[in-house]
């Protein structure tokens, strides 16, 4: 993709350029804001063009084919059943989470074809609760409290991201993590990491983290990485939080 992108924007002339990078501040000015704060160090109050036009040219259709405008996004897009794809399965086991007193599920992003993706989707919450009914009087809390059981379920996980060069720290929730980190490294063309991962923690935790670290959110759902926010990841993962 990197190299695609590239040979595009060497053949655009100025007037070409111009025109994704004023796609890319208007649709999406989330990126603009990044752009500006991490991309530049010179000044932070001024987005460098270059990476704007990139980014726009691998999202929004300006190549012509066949008549019709496409993105390289949309033509790289395979829809062979037998691509290999990544996504979250659970793996048979189950971690004590201290805060909320029980346990809860553990997955592995697994790669399968693209066919095998819905089955095992479907199949994630009967493997869960079967499993759970037979582990459930082996699992003992700390506390010797009884086994509870913390997983909603269809419900998501809720993710701690953070950008290649420890810079922002995206705070979101999905389904499937391992897929959702390789979306967002294609959108905003850069590498990150998983700090950590929350199971079935959904919406609702994510939304409380949200305000819980309101003050330091540069835009949407990226945050500064301040030690506030370090420290919470840590303790979330020594707490088993998982």
């Amino acid at each position: 993709m990197n190299r695609a992108v590239k040979h595009l924007l060497s053949k655009t002339n100025k007037y070409g350029f111009g025109q994704l990078v004023i796609q890319a501040i208007r649709r999406a000015p989330e990126v603009y804001e990044i752009n500006k704060k991490f991309h530049n160090k010179k000044d932070d109050s001024i987005a460098d063009p270059y990476e704007l036009a990139k980014y726009a040219a691998r999202i929004y259709p300006w190549l012509k084919i066949n008549g019709k405008k496409v993105s390289l996004k949309k033509m790289q897009e395979i829809k062979d059943p037998y691509e290999i794809v990544t996504f979250w399965a659970f793996n048979g086991q189950f971690s004590p989470n201290t805060q909320l007193g029980g346990f809860a599920p553990v997955g592995t992003d697994i790669k399968k074809t693209k066919w095998f993706k819905p089955l095992y989707q479907q199949m994630d919450d009967a493997l869960i609760l079967a499993k759970w009914k037979k582990l459930r009087k082996s699992l003992v809390m700390e506390d010797l409290s009884p086994s509870k059981l913390i997983y909603t379920f269809n419900n998501s996980h809720v993710y701690f991201m953070q950008r290649a060069d420890n810079s922002l720290i995206k705070i979101g929730h999905s389904i499937h993590p391992g897929l959702r980190k390789k979306q967002i490294e294609y959108g905003i063309g850069n590498k990150l990491k998983i700090l950590h991962i929350i199971s079935s923690g959904g919406p609702d935790l994510e939304r409380k983290l949200h305000n819980k670290f309101d003050s330091v959110r540069v835009h949407g759902e990226w945050f500064k990485p301040v030690d506030e926010l370090l420290e919470y990841i840590e303790e979330a993962k020594e707490s088993g939080m998982e």
